[in-house]
Parts: structure tokens; C-alpha cells; sequence
């Protein structure tokens, strides 16, 4: 080997030594720079917040939109529920009214046909309220 192909391997290996060197210098900085590395971590923190937001925001949306559709459904059958009672109550009602017209008709009737003990008996009906009422105002 002839010194001048040394020489040029030399400077080859000083020029390759100083870039390792001008890098583990960098990274010794870049670990050294607290604020610099306080900045990054707030940014990454922000970052992995505003995702958590969002996949709540989406959580929240998707579990109002089932508690909606259940409600829906819900009142749905309580309609229909309370629409069949009604006409349950609707019929029933009818057929009581039908009864008690029925009775009263009856009952005038007998009224007709004996007038005597019924007055007897509303008479007696009158007594015992007037009774009543004074023994409640004592």
C-alpha cells in the first residue's frame, strides 16, 4: 500500500467517525431537551384525547340512537296496550249502562204496578238518612 491510498483511507474513516459522532450528538441533545420533549408528549397526548373523544362522541351517539329505538318501541306497545283496554273498558261500560237501564226500567216498573211499598220503602230510606245525618252531628 503506497501512503497516499492510507492517507485517503484515513481521512474516509475520520469523515464516517465525525458523522457517528455529529449523530450520537444529536440524539444526546434530542434526549436532553426537556422541553422539547415535553412539547412532543403534550402533542402526542392531545392527539390520543381528541381520538378518545371522538370514539366516545361515536359511543354516545350509537347508544342514544338504541335507547330511542327501544323507547319507540316501548311506547308503541303501551298504545297499543292502553287503546285494547279502552275498547275493553268501552264495552264493558256499555254493557253496565245496558244493565242499569235495564234495572231502572224494571224498577219503575214495579213502582207502577205497587206503588205503595215502594213509597213505604222510600220512606223508610228517608227516615234512616235523616237518622244518620244527626247522629254524625253530634
Amino acid at each position: 500500500m503506497n501512503p497516499r491510498h492510507k492517507q485517503d483511507e484515513l481521512r474516509e474513516d475520520i469523515e464516517r467517525v465525525r458523522g457517528d459522532l455529529a449523530d450520537t450528538v444529536d440524539a444526546l441533545v434530542a434526549k436532553t431537551d426537556v422541553k422539547r420533549r415535553v412539547g412532543e408528549k403534550t402533542d402526542e397526548v392531545k392527539a390520543n384525547l381528541a381520538d378518545k373523544t371522538e370514539e366516545v362522541k361515536a359511543t354516545v351517539a350509537e347508544k342514544t340512537d338504541e335507547a330511542k329505538a327501544a323507547l319507540a318501541q316501548k311506547t308503541g306497545h303501551v298504545r297499543e296496550t292502553l287503546a285494547e283496554r279502552a275498547h275493553e273498558a268501552r264495552i264493558k261500560a256499555d254493557g253496565l249502562a245496558g244493565q242499569a237501564s235495564g234495572q231502572a226500567s224494571h224498577a219503575v216498573e214495579v213502582a207502577r204496578r205497587k206503588p205503595v211499598p215502594v213509597g213505604v220503602a222510600a220512606a223508610v230510606l228517608a227516615a234512616l238518612i235523616v237518622l244518620l245525618i244527626r247522629k254524625r252531628t253530634r
